[in-house]
């Protein structure tokens, strides 16, 4: 057959089951499979081009819709698509939307190897690692990294790590020892090199030795120690002419720890009349001494005991020649005098007694100054502005000058102090000048022009015949301050004229204005008396008073403007009991009860019978009851209680008009229109009754059941409630059952204002609506403004969805619709007991996506909320914080988007071969009429 022409021909189209029987050579196109196949190779059916295998379960695709130009390539085997080729190029095996040009199973354990490379998992979960192949496992590996960044180094058993430069060994880890150009490491770091630290260098075990333990530490080139170099061993031998040491401080004897019985310093040897002679410093260790010492001639090396001998052959002290000499302690076995290199003549001497001699070669006292200065001071001390002059010639002892400088103002000229103490003594000053004039007495900073401190009780200063100080009796030398005569204020302690001074202060204020025994006080103005106090202790006020009758006598009118409190009797006893007024309109009994023990109130006596009887008003403190009676025999003023068991008490009867009370008790019962009660309150009227109303914040106190009965009209809700069942506050009406096992709560807890509707049936909470009106049915924690924890049976669902309402409309692409939808598998499941108990649910086999893959697609399709329930079966609580939910419209609008891709792809595959169908009648048409 040959077709000269330039247009087409038409072969067979059909589905897969309308295949004719096979024969080699037959070709077709497939409707259902979109391509071009052929009857041949293996007796089957193979596609004519492309890569397709016999069954065409493995193949490789340029489109997964015929008329969607993607520009993917997709390969797959056995119906499963193994890799992809991107439109951008890149390539992507287990992964269909690859970032890189070459993207293998992003984000999991895989692995891939390239040429004898293992690159990826290696039995460490999310590690990136490689390897060499034959090696590939979790202990040999070359190199790993987790997620967070921690980087493993790493070598299979008993093998190298090694670091090159130009394919050149530079370090080693060899069986845990490192080594930096060392072929075989020995220690934990060997360097066959030089080694520069630039910072601290530690080591752990404070030890730098040879290799071996015996060993010589053999440095060939110079070493420099900028930090302290310890010399632990026995002999150290430098083998140089010079040592040059930066630090300023060798350090000898650092392991000396334990006693102080080793010398320390240094010593040299020289040879001296054909034997060895040693030289040197040390510190003399002896138990009397630990003196520095130098010698110049030793017979006997110090090494070998660590002691300087200083009774050995030849030991002989050194000389020291210097310029200047800054010592603090100087050591001399005798006097040793400091003379005149000229004239001989000794100047100072300091005497191995301790005494100073100036001028004197034997001083006989600590500070000996025996030179005589004609017409002038022998000793002058001078510092700043202050200076002293001692013993001038001229017969004068001691000038002090404390100097000009107006800021040694509070400093003090002259002090004299002493270290005798005996017991009370506090105070080591016993006379101090201050530059301000201020002179003090045993004090070393006055306070005063005069300030006497005393030591005892009793001291302080006498002028003429008046004493002034503390008291001979005080309970310290400070406690109290007194004015006396002399004869009183030096008093013997607790004498009786020690109590005889004129006025004490104690350290706290308290005052006493005193007389000695069996004398008086006078208060007088201008020398005339206007009151006294006797000897007797009475007061007289007034000039006439000289002899007070009792504790206060007064002669004269009295005027007091605050008030009298009593703690005996006040008697009248004027001509009159109408003589007696009071003037306040309110009388406080009881002014000083410091308890609740008395009864407190008024009582009176009158005759009954030719017997005393008595009749009262009083508060009962033992009910806080206020009571009146009549007919008590006993009188109730001694004891200040009154006994309402005693012999006569009768509760009398009061007569009122209106009462006005905020709480009326009574033990009985009591009637409104009735004058027999049958009940506790018994109200015969046909009106009403008005009980209290207030706001829910002004309800009175009630938490238990002994509140319970309490009623009220709540003027905030607008409605009656009352305390009851539940310990907690109710309205009076409601929705409760029999027994009260069904019913619709507003609180949880007496005073938690919870703002929710709870509806119980059988004690068992069924539905619940939120403070922010969300409703939960089978859910105590609705995220939604209706949650149903369970299946819902309806008619249908009505979903709002008015462009009016809407904002921020934008169209879906078809193609990115089909695509989420593609990539989201659907599962056949059931449901965990725990969950499906808690929402009543049969066990059944369900279907449909899982949200945790729905929202890597489609995120906002996945709504997440804190969810709560409670297994009906087995009572366990479940509490899953981030429990995700899918929005089926969000699914529904998606299924639309991909209907439409799938529907247009159709519509143009029929167009397409609708249009091939036409034009091949058309060419049949021509060719049947020629």
């Amino acid at each position: 057959l040959e077709v000269n022409s330039s247009d087409g021909i038409l072969i067979p189209t059909g589905t897969t089951a309308e295949r004719p029987s096979g024969r080699k050579g037959i070709v077709r196109y497939n409707s259902q499979l979109e391509r071009y196949e052929g009857y041949g190779a293996g007796d089957a059916w193979g596609s004519l081009g492309g890569v397709v295998d016999i069954d065409q379960d493995t193949y490789i695709t340029a489109e997964r819709l015929g008329i969607l130009d993607e520009d993917h390539l997709w390969m797959y085997t056995k119906g499963d698509l193994r890799m992809i080729i991107r439109d951008n190029g890149n390539i992507g095996i287990g992964v269909t939307s690859p970032s890189y040009p070459l993207e293998l199973f992003p984000d999991t354990d895989s692995k891939a190897l390239l040429g004898r490379a293992h690159i990826g998992y290696l039995g460490h979960t999310d590690h990136a690692s490689f390897s060499h192949k034959d090696v590939s496992n979790s202990t040999s590996y070359a190199l790993s990294q987790s997620n967070d960044g921690h980087t493993w180094i790493n070598s299979a058993n008993e093998k190298n790590i090694e670091f090159l430069q130009n394919n050149q060994r530079k370090a080693i880890i060899k069986s845990g020892n490192v080594g930096i150009n060392i072929d075989v490491p020995s220690e934990k770091l060997e360097v066959g090199g030089n080694i520069r630290i630039s910072d601290t260098f530690h080591i752990a075990t404070n030890e730098i030795r040879a290799r071996e333990t015996s060993g010589t530490l053999v440095v060939s080139t110079d070493m420099t120690i900028n930090g302290d170099f310890i010399v632990n061993g026995t002999t150290t031998t430098v083998n140089t002419t010079n040592i040059t040491v930066d630090d300023p401080l060798i350090h000898l004897a650092s392991n000396n720890t334990a006693t102080d019985t080793a010398d320390i310093g240094f010593y040299g040897s020289y040879p001296y009349d054909g034997s060895t002679e040693y030289t040197g410093l040390f510190r003399d260790s002896s138990s009397s001494d630990y003196r520095y010492k130098l010698f110049t001639q030793l017979g006997v090396a110090p090494s070998a005991t660590n002691i300087v001998n200083t009774s050995g052959a030849g030991y002989t002290k050194g000389t020291l020649e210097l310029g200047l000499i800054d010592t603090e302690t100087i050591d001399y076995p005798v006097n040793l005098s400091f003379r005149d290199s000229t004239s001989g003549v000794s100047h100072i001497t300091f005497a191995t007694n301790g005494y100073v001699g100036i001028s004197s070669t034997s001083p006989s006292v600590p500070f000996h100054v025996n030179k005589t200065n004609t017409g002038s001071w022998s000793a002058k001390i001078t510092n700043g502005y202050a200076n002293v002059l001692i013993a001038n010639e001229s017969g004068y002892g001691m000038s002090i000058n404390s100097g000009v400088d107006v800021s040694n103002n509070g400093n003090y000229c002259l002090q004299c102090r002493t270290d005798f103490t005996t017991s009370g003594n506090t105070t080591p000053y016993l006379f101090t000048v201050l530059n301000n004039g201020f002179c003090g007495i045993n004090v070393s900073n006055p306070l005063d022009q005069l300030h006497i401190q005393g030591i005892y009780q009793g001291d302080g200063a006498r002028i003429n015949c008046v004493k002034v100080g503390s008291w001979i009796n005080g309970s310290e030398y400070n406690s109290d301050a007194i004015f006396a005569h002399t004869n009183f204020g030096t008093a013997a302690y607790n004498t009786t004229d020690s109590f005889g001074y004129a006025i004490r202060q104690t350290s706290l204020g308290d005052t006493y204005l005193n007389a000695k025994q069996g004398r008086e006080i006078d208060f007088r103005i201008d020398d005339s008396r206007i009151a006294g106090i006797a000897s007797t202790g009475y007061m007289g006020i007034g000039a006439g008073i000289t002899a007070p009758e009792s504790l206060l006598h007064v002669g004269g009118s009295v005027l007091i403007e605050g008030n009298i409190l009593l703690q005996g009797e006040l008697k009248y006893t004027g001509p009159a009991a109408t003589d007696l007024q009071i003037q306040d309109t309110v009388i406080m009994l009881a002014s000083e009860n410091n308890g609740d023990a008395f009864d407190i109130g008024f009582f009176g006596m009158y005759i009954y019978d030719s017997e005393s009887e008595y009749t009262g008003l009083f508060r009962d403190a033992t009910d806080k009851k206020w009571k009146l009676f009549s007919g008590l025999v006993d009188n109730p003023g001694g004891p200040n209680t009154i006994d309402t068991e005693s012999m006569g008490f009768t509760p009398d009867t009061l007569v009122l008009g209106d009462v006005e009370a905020q709480n009326v008790y009574t033990n009985l019962k009591m009637g409104i229109g009735v004058t027999q009660p049958s009940v506790a309150l018994h109200i015969e009227k046909t009106d009403a009754i008005k009980i209290p109303k207030g706001t829910t914040a002004e309800r009175p106190t009630a938490t238990s059941s002994d509140h319970m009965g309490y009623i009220r009209y709540n003027s905030q809700l607008n409605l009656f409630e009352g305390f009851g069942a539940g310990n907690a506050w109710n309205t009076l009406g409601g929705v409760t059952d029999v027994d009260q096992d069904t019913y619709i709560s507003a609180e949880d807890s007496a005073g938690n204002d919870n703002d929710q509707l709870k509806f119980i049936t059988a004690n068992t909470q069924r539905m619940i609506v939120t403070s922010t009106g969300l409703v939960g049915i089978n859910s105590s924690s609705p995220s939604q403004y209706l949650d149903v924890n369970g299946n819902v049976q309806c008619i249908s669902y009505i979903t709002i969805s008015d462009k009016r309402v809407k904002k921020d409309i934008n169209l879906l692409s078809s193609s990115t619709c089909l695509n989420n939808i593609l990539n989201i598998p659907v599962y056949e499941y059931r449901f965990k007991d725990t969950y499906r108990n808690s929402c009543k649910l049969r066990d059944k086999k369900r279907y449909g996506p899982l949200a945790q893959e729905v929202e890597k697609q489609i995120p906002d399709a996945v709504e997440t909320s804190d969810k709560r329930f409670v297994d009906t079966m087995s009572g366990q609580f479940i509490h899953i914080e981030d429990f995700k939910s899918i929005d089926n419209n969000a699914l529904i609008a998606q299924l639309i988007g991909s209907i439409q891709a799938l529907t247009n792809a159709h519509v143009k595959s029929t167009e397409k071969f609708q249009k091939e169908i036409s034009q091949l009648k058309e060419r049949i048409s021509v060719l049947e009429n020629n």
